[in-house]
């Protein structure tokens, strides 16, 4: 249920209905709970890790394009906008994930969504 987003006092209610109650109902749901923050928290990193790589590949795209233009003959300005472009998708992705990341712990519903 807490992998669900239901709210606490509803997983505590099961719990009770299912005989855990006080501490053992808190340390099943810190568990469970850290483990739901655990999971949400690896895609958003995931995520921030392919924004990274596109940050890295638009700026090694725009640091070589006048090597590329020598060698390629493709215009000047496609290579230097083309690498702009990805810098700038990367950085969404980089900015989404780390973002995400950041508030895993106020997430709502499944932590199947956004993926």
């Amino acid at each position: 249920m807490v992998l669900w987003g239901e709210p606490r006092e509803k997983v505590f209610k099961t719990l009770e209905t299912n005989g855990f109650t006080g501490n053992d109902a808190k340390e099943l749901y810190a568990k469970a709970f850290k483990e739901r923050l655990d999971e949400i928290r690896s895609s958003c990193w995931k995520k921030a890790t392919y924004g990274f790589g596109g940050i890295a590949a638009g700026i090694l795209v725009i640091l070589l394009h006048n090597r590329m233009v020598l060698e390629f003959g493709i215009p000047h300005n496609y290579l230097y906008y083309t690498g702009i472009i990805i810098a700038a998708i990367g950085l969404f992705f980089f900015a989404d994930g780390m973002l995400k990341a950041a508030s895993a712990p106020n997430k709502k519903g499944p932590v199947t969504d956004d993926e």
